[in-house]
C-alpha cells in the first residue's frame, strides 16, 4: 500500500466514535465505507465488498443516506472487479432509483459510468453504450468536465 493509502486508512480509523454517541452514529459507518474504498483501491476486493456492505447497512439503520451514492458506486466497482457484474448492476440500479427519489443527482454520471462497465462485463454492449451516453449527457448538463472528459477518453462511445 502506498503512503497516501496508509495515511487515509489511519485517518479513517480515527473517525470511529463511541457507540453511546448516537448523533455520531452515521460517521461510524462512513468510516467503514472509507476503509472499504481504500481496500478497493488496494485490490482487496472481498474485504472492500464486506466493508462497503456493512457501511451501507449501518447508514440505513441510522437513516443517513447523504453519502450512500458514493459508497454504492464503490460497492458496484468492487463487485465488478471481483467478477460479480450482475450484482454490481443491481447495486447501480438501486443507487440510481434512490437518486431519482432523493435528488442526489451529482453522482449520476459516476453511477452511469459504473453501470456501463457492469453491462460491458456481461456483454450487454449496446446497453453499456447507452449508459455511457446518458452519463456523458448528465455530466455535460452538470458542468462536470472531469466526468465528461473521462467518458470521452474511454473511446467506447460511437460517433
Amino acid at each position: 500500500m502506498d503512503g497516501e493509502l496508509v495515511e487515509a486508512s489511519q485517518n479513517s480509523g480515527r473517525t470511529r466514535c463511541n457507540r453511546r454517541c448516537e448523533w455520531l452514529c452515521p460517521y461510524r459507518y462512513v468510516s467503514v465505507g472509507l476503509r472499504g474504498q481504500i481496500s478497493y483501491v488496494d485490490g482487496r476486493y472481498n474485504e472492500s465488498i464486506a466493508m462497503l456492505e456493512a457501511c451501507l447497512d449501518g447508514m440505513k439503520k441510522c437513516r443517513y443516506t447523504m453519502s450512500a451514492s458514493v459508497f454504492r458506486n464503490a460497492l458496484a466497482k468492487a463487485l465488478c472487479a471481483n467478477g460479480d457484474a450482475r450484482r454490481a448492476l443491481v447495486v447501480c440500479e438501486e443507487a440510481i432509483q434512490a437518486i431519482e427519489i432523493n435528488g442526489d443527482e451529482l453522482y449520476l454520471p459516476m453511477l452511469r459510468m459504473t453501470k456501463a462497465d457492469a453491462l460491458s462485463a456481461i456483454e450487454e454492449h449496446e446497453a453499456s453504450m447507452s449508459s455511457l451516453r446518458e452519463a456523458l449527457v448528465l455530466a455535460k448538463k452538470q458542468g462536470a468536465v472531469a466526468f465528461a472528459s473521462q467518458i470521452e477518453r474511454t473511446g467506447r462511445l460511437e460517433s
